[in-house]
């Protein structure tokens, strides 16, 4: 771009700012359109092409004050001038106090300390996103849409809204207030794939169990294997700590590991544990998937616990009856049901 003098910016700018469009201001001058732009815009003629740029140069400024603080506001662009006249716009500083302050949603419900509440936190933590604008957002398949309308009937909001061709349904709240103070609780970045929340201030059983619970419907999978049944659950290879922790709370025998994929998983195989786990739940009453949950048979029984539930059934009845006619009776009764 070659240096202009003063005289020839000022006819540049007088030309510019006299013709109606930058197209017609190249043909006066024989400048070629997209130079000319590049001039124009260097000397503050044109913005994006468009006339209604106010010259700097010629100290043609527009002013206002802000309706709330009354700090004054400086405009070089006439359109931009009458959209923030009419309406009503404050300065940033303003603007951005005001948007803390405005609540389309109310997520208090996320504050209480009920297992309900923490069920919903751990299913969000799995399958939500918490955005940088306040925002709780979670996206599911349609085949579980009855379970995302439970989320949507928790937190009030209107709608479910659904795309690409109803394969997935997605519901979204926004609270100013609210919204920061439950990322604050559970420690929750917005890119918490690679930055996991920190819940080691949980220390109540039964909130614990509503999370665990939470998250295993959203990242975990529950599958028979034979007439057995195993939970496994998969995460980014950061949460190890935290799927550490949830696995020994299911059994104290069981940890995560780093799989050959490079995730962080755990596999929970005793089958006592599993059903103490979904005693719990139903229980503590949480809106579980069922899909998942109805894999896990209560009445199921392993050889294992049977010669146990049994041996403690032996010892009991062998401290309680001296006779032995009667202690056998007894005892085929109940384990043999003779």
């Amino acid at each position: 771009m070659r240096k202009f003098t003063k005289e020839e910016q000022e006819y540049v700018i007088h030309i510019c700012n006299k013709s109606k469009s930058i197209t017609q201001a190249s043909k006066i001058l024989k400048i070629d359109r997209l130079t000319l732009k590049k001039y124009a815009k260097k000397f503050g003629c044109f913005k994006n092409g468009r006339k209604n740029y106010i010259s700097v140069l010629e100290n043609r400024i527009l002013e206002r004050k802000c309706p709330r603080c009354n700090k004054k506001l400086t405009y070089t662009d006439k359109s931009g001038y009458n959209i923030a006249v009419k309406k009503k716009d404050v300065c940033r500083k303003c603007g951005v106090f005001l948007s803390k302050k405005i609540r389309k949603s109310d997520l208090s419900i996320l504050l209480e300390e009920t297992p309900l509440t923490y069920y919903w936190i751990g299913f969000l933590l799995a399958d939500g996103n918490f955005g940088k604008t306040n925002t709780v957002k979670c996206t599911l398949s349609s085949i579980d849409k009855d379970h995302l309308i439970k989320l949507k009937n928790f937190l009030k909001i209107k709608s479910v809204n659904f795309e690409k061709n109803e394969k997935y349904c997605t519901i979204k709240a926004m609270d100013g207030i609210n919204a920061p103070l439950i990322c604050k609780k559970f420690k929750i970045h917005n890119r918490k794939t690679y930055n996991p929340p920190k819940l080691s201030f949980i220390k109540d059983k039964d909130l614990k169990t509503a999370l665990i619970a939470g998250f295993i419907d959203g990242d975990g999978c529950i599958q028979y294997k034979g007439k057995r049944f195993t939970l496994s659950v998969k995460c980014h290879s950061s949460w190890l700590n935290i799927l550490s922790d949830f696995a020994k709370f299911i059994n104290p025998t069981t940890n995560a590991k780093i799989n050959n994929s490079g995730y962080a998983i755990f596999q929970v195989l005793n089958v006592p544990s599993l059903k103490k786990l979904k005693q719990d739940v139903i229980r503590l009453q949480l809106p579980v998937l069922k899909r998942k949950w109805d894999k896990i048979n209560l009445n199921y029984v392993m050889h294992e616990e049977a010669h146990e539930r049994n041996f403690k059934t032996f010892i009991k009845l062998f401290n309680k009856f001296k006779n032995f006619d009667h202690f056998k009776e007894r005892f085929n009764k109940i384990v043999y049901g003779k």
